[in-house]
């Protein structure tokens, strides 16, 4: 009998051990399908596509910034947040900026092609900020990097050494590079296009060249 008891305590644990692990996820009040979710300080930033929305507790209210955002559905396609400024990249109408927690929002492209308005990746490594941008031609889009110093207020080209990154944008989705990551000061970038040119390029001097 003692032995059984023992053995249903333990039975009792495992369950209510198993049941705390899957508590652990909570949903919050989401505004709509999130594709990006961003924290700066203790605030939460998502992208639905459509919008940008902030929280100031925690992810149990949201707010809808949008102030000198252009509108539209997936108009917004990622956004990021480096030393207190937040980014966001369109799909059209390139990249913008607020330095006011999201309350005021402005294009910030300098330095970049008025054609490269697509923003596909954002990322950055300290205070240097990378961007994927696209242009579009017909048929075809090409794909090119930037960076910037100083908050997003100038950019220069940062793609010496990745491939010409042109793609048929009604066949395929690549368009040159969309992701980056870093280890330490490294910088990597993965490309894609519709020829042999994908793959991990590395760059040892915050973009300057890639290898």
């Amino acid at each position: 009998m003692k032995n059984n008891f023992q053995y249903l305590l333990v039975m009792v644990y495992i369950f209510s051990s198993l049941n705390s692990l899957h508590a652990q996820w909570q949903t919050t009040c989401q505004p709509g399908a999130v594709t990006d979710v961003i924290s700066s300080g203790s605030n939460l930033y998502v992208n639905n596509g459509g919008t940008i929305y902030l929280s100031l507790d925690n992810g149990k209210t949201w707010t809808y910034i949008d102030n000198g955002l252009p509108h539209g559905s997936g108009i917004i396609t990622t956004i990021l947040a480096n030393s207190g400024t937040i980014f966001a990249g369109t799909s059209s109408s390139g990249l913008y900026r607020s330095s006011n927690n999201g309350n005021n929002w402005f294009p910030a492209d300098s330095g970049m092609s008025a054609w490269y308005n697509h923003i596909s990746t954002l990322y950055s490594i300290g205070d240097t900020v990378f961007v994927s941008t696209i242009i579009g031609d017909n048929n075809l889009d090409t794909g090119r990097v930037f960076r910037s110093v100083n908050g997003g207020l100038y950019w220069t080209s940062a793609d010496s050494g990745l491939p010409n990154s042109i793609v048929r944008y009604n066949q395929y989705y690549g368009i040159g590079v969309s992701a980056f990551t870093s280890i330490g000061s490294t910088l990597y970038a993965a490309f894609y296009n519709s020829s042999s040119d994908y793959g991990i390029y590395k760059s040892t001097n915050y973009g300057t060249s890639w290898s």
